[in-house]
């Protein structure tokens, strides 16, 4: 059984939390999904928008790891900059650029043109990711903190299993451009709500960008981060080359690919919700990471075991789909846990580390399925989340 007093990740001191607050956290989880969903939405569309650039996938496939590597060092340089400013003002400055810049995608006349886009967007991106852990967790009581924290970054999983298959099925429907005009319009919605619900929040304990590098000088929060490092670059390697290893290694009929991708989206919105749930039950730092990164491993495991294995393989496609989508919840969470007194900065360098392992996994698996097949990401993947359970195993059960 959960045990039942979990290490709290502090809120307000008071305990009422209102409808507004709770519609501002669901409007910070609709930020984060479509951020998110703007981040790798080139993977679904690289064949169409190769073709009108005239460009190599590859090359199209680069635009999600700049975006990261341009998301991972903006994030200590605005934390710092914007250390003292009122994070509904950062917020909403940070959807305006993504209105323009999903805008300016839509009518990019040329992979230049796109690749600075993605720069400058990639800016606003990292600064949102300092924010937003923190900043809903500001919004709630501290007994609704977890909860708060599970909605908002909802939307990163979200995106992942259900976001970029939507945009996929738009671009292929009526062109890439229109999946981008669909994000500029969900740029503009969330503006609003963002405008309409948010209250002022003040900084969380933020940090010189001087002074970061200190942080580091705590041992579990330096931990958690290896643990980031190594569970994400294996993810995004292996979930960023889904598509070629159901269709070329399981062998399912590329017509059938869409549903599959929906029935991992709806595994992965169960296993975000749950792994909400879940951690907010589980008071050892140590069991509750160790338990989401260990299903995940092992569904990697499995995948690579059970591949030749359709009808067995498919249903550890779900189980990974829902280990894949509860792996930022935990990390995040237990980041709070371990820095307590700095939230925002510990956020800083654990977004910062969370866009370098993205562009590194993508980089990692594009090397591998170009040399070694359409398992090889998955494999990789596999590796590293094993790695990063041992690694886990060096967290306290409590702080």
């Amino acid at each position: 059984m959960p045990e039942q007093n979990p290490t709290p990740v502090t809120g307000r001191t008071d305990s009422t939390v209102t409808a507004r607050d709770w519609a501002a956290v669901t409007a910070l989880g609709l930020a984060v999904f479509t951020i998110t969903t703007t981040e790798i939405m080139p993977i679904g569309l690289l064949q169409p928008m190769a073709a009108d650039l005239g460009v190599s996938e590859g090359l199209i496939g680069l635009t999600v790891t700049v975006f990261a590597f341009v998301a991972a060092v903006a994030a200590p340089t605005l934390s710092s900059l914007t250390r003292r400013i009122d994070r509904r003002r950062i917020a909403l400055a940070v959807m305006a650029v993504f209105v323009v810049g999903n805008t300016l995608t839509a009518l990019a006349p040329n992979y230049a043109t796109l690749v600075i886009v993605r720069v400058l967007i990639g800016v606003a991106l990292g600064q949102m990711w300092t924010i937003v852990a923190p900043t809903a967790v500001a919004l709630v009581s501290t007994r609704h903190a977890v909860r708060a924290n599970t909605i908002a970054f909802s939307g990163v999983s979200i995106a992942s299993v259900a976001g970029m298959p939507l945009g996929t099925f738009i671009g292929q429907l009526a062109g890439w451009r229109s999946a981008y005009w669909a994000l500029s319009g969900l740029s503009a919605v969330t503006l609003v709500a963002l405008a309409m619900f948010m209250t002022p929040v003040a900084p969380a304990g933020s940090l010189s960008l001087r002074r970061l590098p200190s942080m580091l000088r705590e041992r579990n929060l330096r931990v958690t981060i290896i643990v980031t490092a190594l569970v994400i670059t294996g993810a995004y390697a292996a979930y960023t080359y889904v598509t070629p290893l159901i269709v070329d290694t399981i062998g399912i009929d590329a017509d059938l690919v869409s549903a599959v991708l929906l029935a991992m989206g709806v595994a992965g919105v169960a296993g975000n919700f749950a792994a909400g749930a879940f951690l907010a039950r589980t008071r050892s730092i140590r069991a509750s990471l160790a338990a989401l990164v260990g299903l995940l491993a092992l569904a990697l495991v499995l995948v690579v075991a059970t591949s030749s294995l359709t009808p067995l393989v498919l249903v550890v496609l779900m189980v990974w789909s829902a280990g894949y989508a509860a792996i930022p919840i935990g990390l995040q969470t237990t980041v709070l846990r371990v820095a307590p007194t700095h939230r925002e900065a510990a956020t800083t360098i654990y977004s910062t580390t969370f866009n370098l392992s993205i562009g590194l996994g993508a980089l990692v698996g594009a090397v591998a399925i170009d040399r070694a097949g359409s398992l090889a990401p998955t494999l990789i993947g596999a590796i590293c989340a094993v790695a990063a359970l041992a690694v886990t195993l060096r967290l306290p059960t409590r702080v």
